[in-house]
This record gives C-alpha cells, structure tokens and sequence, in this order.
C-alpha cells in the first residue's frame, strides 16, 4: 500500500490520516519499533495491510539498526547465526504460499538464528487475532512456546469492504507474555470498535519501557501533523528524536 503518485510507502502518520488507526495507538506502535521489540502482524485477507504496517512500525526502529529481510534460504540463516550483528530479522510472511516465506523447518531454523544472534524479529502472518497468530505457529510450524513468546507485540487488521473502497483497521494490539501450549498470555492495549468505528486504549504497556504521558503527548503531536498533511518519514522521526 502506497501513496497515490508517490514512491514511498505509508507512515504511522499516513494511517492515522486515512483511518487505518488513530493517534494514540499509533504513538503504542512506534514504542514497539522504537525499543526494537519483537513483532508480528497479522490479518486474514491478502492485501490487507499486514507489510504496510510491518514497514510502518520498522520506520520507527532508531537509524542504524541492521535490517535483514529473510529470503528463506538456510544460507542466508546459517549466515546471519555466525554473523550475530543484532539488529531485526525481516519475514516477509509465515506460510508456505512463496519460496521466500517461513514455514515448518525454516521458520524454526530462523527463531534459532534470532536466538543466537540476539536478533529481534518481526514478520507478517494470516490471521484475525492473536490468538490465531500464535496457534499457528505452535501448530503448524512446531515453534516452541519460549520461542514464539520472542513476539511480544501482536498487530491485527480487520479488513471490509470492497474494491475500491476498502476499509483497514487495525483492530487489536496485544501485548505477550508467555506462551503456554500455543496459547498466548497478556493483555489488549488498544482495540478497534466495530459498532461506531472508533478506537479505545484498554491497558498499558508494560514491557515498552515509557510512560502513559509520554506516549499521550507523543499520540497529541502524531495527531497535529496528520491533521496537517505533514506525514512523511522526516516528520515521523522528528517527532521520534525529541521525545
């Protein structure tokens, strides 16, 4: 998903411009890549968003942190294991539609690279919730509970309408503690209200590291540049650095 008439792809800021999650949980969003947290999105239908979101929460990762994109070559693992630069491994998604994505063996092999290179990981999968999300991984893929506990954000999008009109939502933010026989255990911290379209902060963070009125004026300044049109990555990192 990109800007009409623009080569770049979308900012927090832009999603909460044109709906997609409002200003607060965006502020929740950013942290997440700011303290370079593991995570994962996750949303049913293809096109529903899941990479935008992935790129959207990376931009917000402090500069100079290595970002490998996985290919899903055992090579590339086997190399990123001795390398040990830190830093995110990149899944362009968990299934086994590409040669490119994880799945079964290869999804296992790159949570061990994670683990022996201190590497966080962020990647897309098709779910609706979290739940959902972790299951598969623990079903599917056989990923040890520790392991799929290395994701302690899970991001989902709800998705309706039709083409052209299609409406992304993301719809719950959910902070993981452990995993315990493929069910995941922590909190919602912002959720997507079907019934009136709005959306509501349910807990706070506790592993992120900063405070309810950090993120509050974060999420205030977040809403000013939206509202303005200001929304590139310039604008979303500046508001970054200072706070």
């Amino acid at each position: 998903m990109y800007r009409q008439g623009a080569a770049r792809h979308l900012t927090l800021l832009d999603l909460i411009a044109n709906g997609t999650l409002d200003a607060d949980t965006a502020a929740t969003m950013s942290a997440i890549g700011q303290a370079r947290k593991s995570f994962l999105v996750a949303a049913m239908p293809s096109q529903g968003g899941k990479t935008t979101t992935l790129e959207a929460v990376l931009d917000c990762v402090p500069e100079g942190t290595p970002i490998h994109h996985l290919s899903g070559a055992t090579g590339q693992l086997e190399d990123l294991t001795r390398a040990a630069t830190g830093g995110y491994l990149v899944a362009a998604e968990f299934s086994n539609h590409m040669p490119n994505y994880l799945w079964g063996p290869t999804a296992r092999q790159a949570f061990a690279t994670a683990k022996a290179g201190t590497y966080a990981m962020a990647g897309t999968i098709h779910a609706s919730e979290p739940e959902e999300a972790i299951e598969q991984l623990f079903a599917y893929c056989r990923i040890a509970d520790t392991d799929a506990a290395r994701f302690g954000y899970v991001i989902t999008l709800h998705v309706g309408g039709g083409w052209p009109n299609i409406r992304r939502r993301v719809a719950r933010v959910f902070e993981l503690d452990t995993v315990s026989n493929g069910a995941p255990r922590g909190r919602t911290l912002h959720r997507w209200r079907r019934e009136d379209d709005t959306f509501a902060r349910e807990e706070q963070a506790k592993s992120l590291g900063v405070g309810g009125g950090s993120l509050a004026a974060r999420a205030s300044e977040f809403r000013r540049l939206a509202k303005a049109g200001r929304t590139t990555l310039a604008d979303l990192r500046a508001v970054l650095s200072a706070s």
